[in-house]
């Protein structure tokens, strides 16, 4: 022995025979949070030592150890330690298992500091104990199951199972099963892991398919085949056999029926995701949108972001609309730092507290850290850079920004994809010109709607019998004052959007049953619409059909004073009955449930009470369960009064004040006024 370990067991001999320590299990069923075994009433020169030893060499585990000691039915004392972490306290030591004790089995707990060094006699202490079983305040169930689409592939790999209490293991086996199309369980189709597998919490089960019937070539799928087929439909089953902690069987039996479709066995390409980068100013979201749902329990581990020099930053994530979106609530940080102040509130609990949260130039959202490998998608702030890291198998280091927006859009769009909008918008503000051109006639409006170089177009005056027309790509249209109006001539539409325009603080006026604000199909997306403190008469109608496959709505603000949307055929149809649509028409028609449309919508007002909007107020809507999404992130209004003008006796025909359709997803809907139908 070195003469370093000698000095220290002399320390440890003459410290043991003065300490009294005590070693006790620490645990309250009504109590949040795991429990324990400490060791307490230690002198401070005996932790001194036990630090010391425990910088040199990996003697704790001999110091402070936990054994199965048996069951209440079982005498079996020849069982292994239970693996944990050991923590050295101020006047103690402290053993935390990786998972919960389970109530109802006998632990062995023993201290014996002499395994560091043969130091005589021993004070070896031994304690037993048993884990009650605590309580529950209700009983346990299944709260989710992922994937939570209901169209799975062929090759899907596991299921994540998710329940509301600390479970037992031990049941998986006998209580979780794969229905087949005849409601029989399909043999061999589970993967029965040697050791159930739980998360540290016991709240989440993965369960997997048989990776032998899944891989290609080898044995099991050559002779079975895999354990999906195409074209069937399945369900996942949980019995209420599962247990939790308490010994509770579940509440109730649950199934998850899904249907198989095409394996998927393209690599995941992140240039075809879509950003949605927060607004400057606010404390909206950073949102990631995949074509394609992604795997649950790995989607918050293997993304983030970072800023410009690369310093990660914590935040939170939400995942959604079945693994294709995920949101970043986040600790905001600008390039010249923050001082602290309790004021950020994320939506879901309180996050880190920082002075001045809103989204900045400079600022950038991170998740995760330690990333290898990485690619790198770009988005940008006004004035600042960042960049989504995802951790790829392969490493191929960060790519040059500039080469991945110039190419970003031609390449998604060869691949027959929605290019991003984000991408698109980086690249274009990049080039944009800053003319400006302020109109006072009919003419000089016009003019300045078809040239390329004009990307700003102000209204000076009130305008009328104007001709419908159509603003560029990349072209805004602003009101210089109160007076700024656009009057169309009787019987003609209004204004024509294409992509990334910007309306904002003028006053639009059609007949009621034309379209004031409508947009161009036949551009392939619409980019970044923003429509911003309108008075409006006559409709609002957005459609992503024909080539439209992708594209962001902002609106704020919207005030459309009257608005006749009867007569419009294109209605959405199911069970039985059709929707007419609204004064303010958002509604992506595309049949390919890869089209994904995003928006945010704030303080939208239609009609006066005595003077309803005729159809429905506001409409927004998706391409039924299986087709093109429409997701809102809000959804506000102020004052909506609507009548949809439906013959009395006409059961198949419906309207609604504010009416979200199938296929529309909105994270949140806030009626700010009254809303009369």
């Amino acid at each position: 022995m070195s003469a370093g370990c000698g000095r220290l067991a002399n320390r440890l001999r003459r410290t043991l025979m003065t300490d009294s320590p005590e070693l006790f299990f620490d645990f309250d069923p009504h109590r949040p949070g795991p429990s324990y075994v400490r060791v307490r009433h230690l002198r401070p020169n005996l932790v001194c030592a036990l630090r010391e030893y425990a910088r040199s060499s990996s003697v704790l585990q001999s110091v402070l150890r936990v054994m199965v000691a048996g069951t209440e039915t079982s005498a079996d004392e020849e069982l292994p330690d239970v693996g944990g972490h050991r923590q050295i306290l101020e006047s103690g030591l402290q053993f935390m298992p990786y998972f919960p004790f389970e109530p109802g089995v006998r632990y062995r707990a023993t201290f014996d500091p002499h395994a560091l060094a043969d130091i005589g006699p021993s004070n070896r202490l031994v304690l037993e104990f048993l884990p009650a079983k605590e309580q529950m305040v209700s009983p346990a169930e299944v709260t989710n199951i992922f994937p939570s689409s209901e169209l799975l592939p062929e090759n899907l790999l596991r299921f994540y199972l998710c329940f509301s209490n600390p479970m037992q293991r031990g049941r998986a086996a006998a209580e979780i099963s794969l229905l087949g199309p005849d409601g029989e369980p399909v043999p061999d189709a589970l993967y029965r892991a040697p050791v159930e597998l739980w998360d540290r919490s016991m709240r989440c089960l993965t369960v997997l398919l048989d990776p032998g019937r899944l891989k290609r070539g080898v044995g099991p799928n050559r002779e079975l085949g895999p354990p999906l087929k195409c074209g069937q439909t399945y369900a996942l089953a949980v019995g209420a056999g599962m247990t939790d902690i308490t010994g509770s069987p579940l509440h109730k039996v649950v199934h998850k029926c899904f249907c198989v479709t095409d394996a998927v066995r393209e690599p995941i390409a992140i240039e075809q995701w879509k950003i949605i980068p927060p607004d400057t100013n606010s404390r909206q979201p950073l949102t990631l949108i995949s074509p394609a749902p992604l795997d649950w329990a790995l989607l918050s581990n293997s993304i983030g972001v970072a800023a410009p020099n690369g310093q990660p930053i914590q935040g939170q994530i939400t995942i959604d609309r079945c693994e294709t979106a995920m949101e970043v609530y986040a600790v905001l940080a600008l390039d010249h730092g923050l001082l602290r102040d309790p004021r950020w509130i994320g939506p879901r609990r309180c996050l880190r507290q920082y002075r001045d949260s809103a989204v900045r130039p400079g600022a950038a959202i991170w998740h995760r850290s330690g990333l290898r490998g990485r690619e790198s998608v770009n988005f940008i702030l006004p004035n600042a850079r960042s960049k989504w890291f995802t951790n790829r198998p392969t490493p191929s280091g960060l790519r040059a920004a500039s080469a991945r927006v110039r190419n970003r859009n031609d390449r998604v769009r060869r691949q027959g994809a929605p290019a991003s909008s984000c991408g698109a918008t980086m690249t274009r503000r990049s080039k944009m010109a800053t003319s400006e051109r302020s109109v006072t006639t009919s003419a000089e409006l016009l003019t300045a709607a078809e040239d390329i170089n004009i990307k700003t177009i102000v209204i000076a005056a009130d305008l009328s019998n104007l001709p419908s027309f159509r603003l560029l790509q990349g072209q805004s249209l602003t009101g210089a004052g109160p007076h700024a109006t656009l009057r169309f001539a009787e019987g003609q539409d209004g204004l024509q959007l294409s992509a990334d325009n910007r309306v904002e603080g003028v006053e639009l006026m059609t007949d009621p049953a034309r379209r004031a604000i409508f947009n161009d199909t036949t551009v392939a997306e619409f980019g970044r619409l923003v429509l911003k403190d309108l008075r409006v008469t006559g409709v609002i109608q957005l459609l992503a059909r024909d080539l439209v496959r992708g594209g962001h709505v902002e609106a704020d603000d919207i005030d459309i004073v009257a608005a006749d949307a009867r007569h419009y055929d294109e209605r959405p149809k199911g069970y039985g009955v059709e929707v007419i649509p609204g004064a303010c028409t958002l509604w992506n028609q595309q049949a390919d449930s890869a089209v994904i449309i995003t928006a945010n919508l704030l303080g939208l007002s239609a009609g006066r009470a005595g003077a309803p909007v005729r159809g429905s107020g506001i409409f927004v809507g998706g391409a039924g369960d299986t087709g093109g999404r429409l997701i809102v992130r809000s959804l506000e209004t102020g004052a909506v009064h609507s009548d949809g003008g439906i013959v009395a006796g006409t059961p198949d025909r419906i309207t609604g004040g504010v009416f979200v359709v199938s296929g529309a997803y909105a994270d949140s809907v806030r009626n700010r006024g009254p809303v009369t139908t």
